[in-house]
């Protein structure tokens, strides 16, 4: 994994949208289609904590070459590569 990012977006009083962004090196490491993420209210019992499957919804390259040359995420010739995965969910807080 080469780097990653995590959103939290209120939808309503007790619905929140969980974004899970990973960067991986193309050459590296593969990734799933999902990914899980361990929730629970800071103020309730650990015994209410839930695990939520978030689903890929993005997979982008990441460019750091001229437009002309693709890198190996883009099947190119360039040998380095970076491609950034999004997993969403969205988190009920009233069913934990």
């Amino acid at each position: 994994m080469a780097g990653s990012y995590i959103k939290i977006k209120t939808l309503s009083k007790d619905s929140f949208k969980i974004i899970l962004g990973i960067y991986r090196d193309c050459n590296g490491i593969s990734i799933s289609l999902s990914e899980n993420v361990h929730i629970y209210p800071a103020e309730t019992q650990a015994s209410l904590a839930r695990d939520l499957t978030l689903s890929r919804t993005l997979v982008r390259p990441v460019s750091f070459t001229c437009k002309s040359q693709k890198n190996v995420c883009q099947g190119g010739r360039f040998p380095f590569g970076i491609e950034e995965n999004r997993f969403e969910g969205i988190a009920v807080v009233n069913k934990l």
